[in-house]
Formats: structure tokens, sequence, C-alpha cells
């Protein structure tokens, strides 16, 4: 089977484990990796909170991998799999786990912490706390409370308080740290950096999991809408430690950047993750972008980036509440998003008022793809929505752009369009 073929084949089995889960108490493995020659195994534990996808992209990442000797299995702790009758079942060689509290924990509570056996703790701890974003409290070194009968154990622990780490962070401790006990033990070589096979005929997309998005719902919602199309697209977590690093978005078509603050997710990226990003559009990648996603894009702000020739309308009263609101799509739109005729509702948070910028940068005009037809102005003088862009594309160098100022991924009906302006960005056929 050939490694995108495994990975496709993979992606379902894992959808099969969580209905198994459901219906069953029983432990349900799956298998991950597997050299096809004798060796260890080592087991991935996904026991993080429900709605945190950190540790199913994870595996996914993982999955991509090649080993040189044993095999990988995963399994979720939940609906009374306990981790201990999930560890006798599997009998592994090492136990990788990833815990995430469910609700806000305590102050006394540790952001996050790292418990080891058999494993060099200090060379660990010190190797992920350099993998985080900047300002996420560092690891600390944690106990846990259900003891792990495995020669080699790293239980990662994370609470949901101020300074904990992303789920894009999340999602990158726990593959370093399965990287580090493969190792370890002798089954791998490569780097733990590869996250999506390359090589895989799915459009690949990379949704920004970082400081600026870190606790937007966003980082579930346009995961549940890409799953309508896992036959055509994939999807990954990435944040600014990999958009860092210049070759990070090579195997992508696409990136996406979800709700939450446009001036956060430009202080986490800096310098060099902007101009990454900015490369790969130009280059010919695609960008799609939702309310702060697309402040981001637009040309008006210092920390802006520019890939749209557009700047934000009345930006003194950019808090102007949350809400539905209707919208109209133009013809345009409706060639690329699907043929939603007349208002259609939408989910608004302060997303951006946008119209022409005064300084283009270069960049050729935006084509608009439906206008607000109604207000939202809880907080703010009213009249000035009405009228103005909902939703834009246009392009940058050979790269395509696409922004909604609201929420489609939260709003039931239109959902699909988060399918269709990936595929339209990833220059890949639009069905009508």
């Amino acid at each position: 089977m050939n490694c995108h073929a495994r990975n496709r084949a993979f992606l379902i089995l894992l959808t099969a484990i969580a209905v198994a889960a459901r219906l069953s108490s029983a432990p349900v493995l799956e298998v991950v990796l597997d050299s096809g020659r004798p060796g260890p195994t080592v087991l991935l534990l996904n026991e993080a909170a429900a709605g945190d996808v950190s540790g199913r992209i994870a595996l996914r990442q993982i999955a991509t991998w090649s080993l040189s000797a044993g095999k990988v299995v995963a399994a979720t702790a939940e609906n009374g799999a306990t981790t201990s009758a999930i560890i006798q079942t599997a009998a592994p060689t090492a136990v990788v786990s990833l815990r995430v509290a469910k609700g806000t924990t305590s102050k006394e509570s540790p952001p996050g912490a790292l418990t080891t056996s058999g494993i060099d703790a200090e060379m660990l701890l010190m190797r992920l706390n350099t993998l985080l974003d900047a300002g996420t409290t560092p690891l600390a070194a944690g106990q846990r409370p259900e003891a792990v009968t495995a020669p080699v154990a790293v239980d990662l622990y994370f609470t949901a308080r101020r300074g904990a780490a992303s789920p894009g962070e999340r999602t990158r401790l726990f593959r370093h740290a399965a990287h580090a006990v493969l190792v370890q033990a002798g089954m791998i070589t490569g780097d733990p950096w590869r996250l999506i096979d390359p090589a895989s005929p799915r459009i690949k997309v990379a949704i920004y999991a970082g400081g600026g998005s870190a606790t937007t719902p966003g980082l579930s919602a346009y995961p549940a809408s890409l799953d309508r199309a896992a036959d055509i697209i994939e999807y990954t977590y990435v944040g600014p430690v990999e958009l860092a690093r210049a070759d990070s978005l090579k195997p992508f078509d696409v990136v996406v950047f979800c709700g939450g603050s446009g001036s956060g997710q430009a202080k986490s990226l800096a310098a060099a993750g902007a101009a990454n990003v900015k490369a790969f559009v130009r280059r010919g990648g695609g960008y799609v972008a939702s309310c702060a996603g697309a402040y981001l894009a637009t040309a008006g702000y210092p920390w802006s980036l520019g890939l749209v020739a557009a700047d934000t309308v009345d930006s003194k009263h950019w808090a102007r509440g949350s809400g539905p609101v209707d919208i109209e799509l133009t013809d345009e739109g409706r060639k690329i998003l699907g043929n939603y005729q007349g208002l259609q509702s939408v989910r608004y948070a302060n997303g951006p008022l946008l119209g022409p910028a005064k300084d283009p940068r270069g960049v050729a005009p935006y084509t608009v793809l439906a206008h607000y037809r109604s207000d939202m102005a809880k907080n703010v003088p009213g009249g000035v929505m009405p009228g103005t862009p909902a939703m834009i594309a246009g392009t940058y160098g050979e790269g395509r752009v696409l922004c909604f100022s609201p929420h489609p991924e939260y709003t039931e009906p239109l959902k699909g369009m988060i399918v269709r302006a990936v595929t339209w960005a990833a220059k890949r056929p639009v069905n009508e």
C-alpha cells in the first residue's frame, strides 16, 4: 500500500475507532504505523477533553512517518475504557499520553506538566519547552495520578487556564514526545517536522493554531467543515514554530487562519512567520480566512500581511458585537461558494468591514463575493455595515486569497462554503 493510500485508510479507521469507542467500553486499538518487522510496540494514548482535536491531529501527523522496526498503536480513553485496560490490551513497550483537562482549572494547577519514566526527563522537558510559542508558560515536572505500567512512559498534561499551551502547541508537543520515544527505541530515523504526506493527491490544508487563535472555536469548526469532504481534502495544524521554518508550508496547497485576533496572530507569527506565509501565497499557495484572519490579510494595519487590496472601514468601531446578520452573495460569489439565493443568515463576531485599500501595495483589486444586508451595531453607531463586503476574493502573486468577514464555519447551512473556498484557493475545480 502506498503512503497516501495508507494515510487515507488510517483516517477512515480513526473514524471507526471513535464510533466503536462510543458503542463499547472495551479498549479499541488502532494501528497508526507498522513497519512489518519485529520490534517494540509504542502506544499513543489520546485523553484530550471532548471537543479538543489536538490529539487526533497529532496522530494524523505521526501516521505520515515511516518506521524501521516495530509498530505504533493508538487509543482513546473514553466511555469507560480505562487507561489500565488499554495498556493491558496493548501490552506496549512504551506509552505516550496526552491529557487535556475539561473546563477551567484552579490557579494552583500548572498550565502544563510532563511526567516521564524510562527516558531522560530533563532532556525531554528542555526539548519540549523550546517548542512552545512565545508567552506560553513552560511545562513543569508533573506527577500522573494513575500509574502507567510500561517500561517507558511519557505523559503530557495540560489545563485550561491562562498561559496554557494552545491546541497547536499540544499537537506539536505530543508529536515530538512520540518522536523522542521512537528514536530512543530505535524505531525511526526521520525528523519530527513531517506534518502531512506531500504525495497525497488530496488538497492539503494547514490550519493556523497559535497565538491570536489559541482559543477560537474555529480550530474545531474548520476541521468539522472540511471533514465533509475528506475524500478530497486533508488538514493539519501549524503554529508559529512551524511557520518560522522556511519550508514548512511547502507540502501544502492552502493555509487557513481562523477567528480570534488579527493583531495577535501577527504578533505570534513575528517577522519570519509572516514572511513565510506571504511567500507561500505569492508562489501559488492559497489563503482562506475568517474574521481575525481576514483582518490579518488586509493592507490597512502596520502588522497586516497585505494579501488583499482592502482596508477596514470604521476601524475605530471594530467592536460592533456578535450575533446573526444577513448577507447576500453576488453572481461571482455563487460561482465560487455555492448557489445560495437571496438573504442568508450567518454568524458575525466583530469581523472587519472592508473597503478598497488606500495603499494597495501593488495588489490587484478584490472581487466582492457577498455583501452585508443587515446591521450589527450593539456597541457602536449603526448604519455603516449594510452594503459593505462580507466576503471577498483576490490574488496575491500566483496565489489566491479568500476572506470571510463573518463565520460560515459556525453556521450550519453555510459550512459547505468552507470546502468550496479551500477548493477554489487550491486552484482545483469547484463543483457547481
